[in-house]
């Protein structure tokens, strides 16, 4: 059972990973809901870092962790 709960968790983090760069990449584009901004590159770039950490985080805690 504890198994499954970890997987639910690691795959949470990597869909809310992804939801995070899909949303840096619009904004970076100025596209979706960002379309009456003016596209900032630099802060959309920002976002999708913060969206590839989540899924590395999720990932590492997943494979390397040594706590039973």
């Amino acid at each position: 059972m504890k198994r499954i709960i970890v997987w639910l968790m690691t795959l949470c983090r990597i869909g809310l990973g992804l939801v995070i760069i899909k949303t840096g990449f619009d904004f970076a584009r100025g596209t979706g809901p960002f379309a009456y901004r003016e596209a900032d590159a630099l802060t959309g770039g920002f976002v999708m870092i913060l969206g590839a950490y989540c899924i590395i985080t999720g990932l590492t805690r997943h494979f390397f962790d040594q706590s039973d």
